[in-house]
């Protein structure tokens, strides 16, 4: 018995696999919040699962559920779904898979998903990811790029934006895209990581970085999506962020900082991009800690 379970079996032309994390490699809910907009947009139907139970510790990381009047309802476990989508006219066909990064047993868990994408001659997977960074709301978005073999970074070249796209440099404790790369070079799969910079003070509902992974996506895939609708949200976003500094002086400050670093409505002080020098910025810390220590030497 596979851990993967098909529940449809459509026929679909060379489609591109599109996949987010909820975790450690979601930080400003980047990934899964541009999966969901994709989901809401595309007219997306079922298509496999993965069982949880060889996937993760729920002993530290326990499942939920709803117990009423003595009686236990729904059980919430990790999900694991994978949709597909029809490309209209010269659209290309898509898979999307919104899941949980699992605790256990990368290996074999990778080994899944790339027997789904072999399985429908998947041309290309790309791995959305979010990293915390100190960048300015107002700023051009940032996306730093993985590739699983070096001729796939001839696939960026023409883009739109191309200063903003940066090829990553990075040591350190790493995601299952990792490991999706690794096992996608050693099957021949082309594998992109997509890591989406999130201001480091907006944890949660940054419109700016989706809209850019969807349209920075529709470029590299070929399919076609309208994200005007988004333009509100970003206005909504910024109204917000304004009254939190008026309500935060550290905050405030903190922002203000920034402002000096990249110039108000400017661009980047350096442009490193895919064609250029990697960035050189430190390790981001959170800006709950950041507020915290300005509180401890009383800034």
């Amino acid at each position: 018995m596979s851990d993967l379970c098909y529940l449809d079996e459509p026929e679909l032309d060379k489609p591109a696999l599109i996949m987010g994390f909820s975790g450690w490699p979601n930080a400003g809910e980047v990934a899964t919040g541009t999966l969901n907009y994709l989901l809401r947009r595309l007219k997306s139907r079922p298509l496999a699962f993965l069982k949880t139970d060889a996937y993760y510790d729920f002993a530290s990381h326990r499942p939920t559920a709803s117990i009423q009047d003595g009686l236990v309802g729904e059980l919430n476990l990790p999900k694991n779904k994978f949709f597909y989508i029809k490309g209209e006219e010269k659209d290309r066909d898509l898979i999307l898979f919104l899941g949980q990064e699992p605790h256990l047993h990368w290996e074999a868990f990778s080994g899944l998903i790339l027997s789904l994408a072999q399985d429908f001659n998947v041309k290309g997977i790309y791995a959305l990811g979010g990293a915390y960074d100190y960048l300015p709301h107002w700023l051009e978005p940032r996306v730093s790029v993985v590739c699983s073999s070096p001729e796939l970074k001839f696939a960026f070249e023409g883009l739109d934006r191309l200063e903003t796209l940066i090829s990553a440099e990075y040591q350190g404790p790493v995601s299952i895209h990792t490991m999706l790369l690794s096992k996608g070079r050693e099957k021949g799969i082309p594998v992109f990581g997509l890591w989406g910079h999130a201001p480091v003070y907006i944890h949660t509902g940054n419109i700016k970085v989706h809209r850019r992974l969807v349209e920075l996506l529709s470029q590299l895939i070929n399919f076609s999506i309208d994200t005007n609708d988004l333009v509100e949200g970003i206005e909504q976003m910024n109204q917000k962020i304004q009254m939190l500094m008026q309500d935060n002086p550290q905050l405030k400050k903190f922002i203000q900082d920034l402002e000096k670093t990249h110039g108000k409505q400017g661009g980047l002080s350096t442009q490193p991009s895919m064609i250029g020098a990697p960035s050189t910025r430190g390790k981001v810390i959170s800006i709950d800690d950041f507020l915290k220590r300005e509180k401890e030497n009383g800034g």
